[in-house]
């Protein structure tokens, strides 16, 4: 589980500055970044669904 946010938060990295570095349109880096946070926001509901005390 922290394996795949680790990789959710180097593709936040390295995505913007390698594949949307061409795109010129606001609307590439905006479904970007939203997708981005639904995901982030998804998995980070799964990993404290399983933290318990």
């Amino acid at each position: 589980m922290l394996l795949a946010f680790l990789s959710l938060v180097v593709l936040a990295y390295l995505l913007p500055f390698t594949v949307l570095s061409r795109v010129q349109r606001f609307s590439g880096s905006f479904l970007f970044w939203n997708i981005f946070a639904i995901l982030a926001i998804l998995l980070l509901l799964r990993m404290m669904r399983s933290w318990h005390e």
